[in-house]
């Protein structure tokens, strides 16, 4: 699924298909799907609805902000949860990383990290 312009009403959608107890989707990728902390929330009530199925959800290249990100972190660890790795980088830091990588500061080049965060239940 990733790559397209889901938006937050595309994965509300999806939401509603992980909260049936019929599903067995284990991996789950939204990568750049412009899912935002709406989205997330979506994403949080289905796996707290229906916890024993989905074990990957990709949502790097999205706006997830930090109410997002806390919602699906605490799904993650729920023991009842079996979400195993969770994976989400800001959307906004890959461009912001482009955009300062050419401009000069002083006589050096700006360095910047971009990470690629990923949370797994050990």
């Amino acid at each position: 699924m990733s790559n397209n312009n889901l938006n937050d009403s595309g994965v509300k959608l999806i939401s509603a298909g992980l909260e049936s107890p019929h599903c067995k989707l284990e991996t789950l990728r939204l990568s750049g799907c412009l899912v935002t902390e709406e989205g997330c929330a979506s994403l949080a009530s289905a796996l707290s609805s229906n916890p024993s199925h989905l074990r990957e959800l990709d949502l790097r290249y999205n706006h997830p902000g930090d109410s997002g990100v806390k919602q699906l972190t605490a799904r993650v660890e729920d023991p009842d949860c079996r979400l195993v790795s969770l994976r989400y980088r800001e959307a906004f830091c890959q461009a912001f990383f482009f955009f300062c990588e050419s401009q000069r500061v002083g006589n050096n080049f700006l360095c910047l990290s971009v990470f690629d965060y990923s949370y797994s239940k050990q």
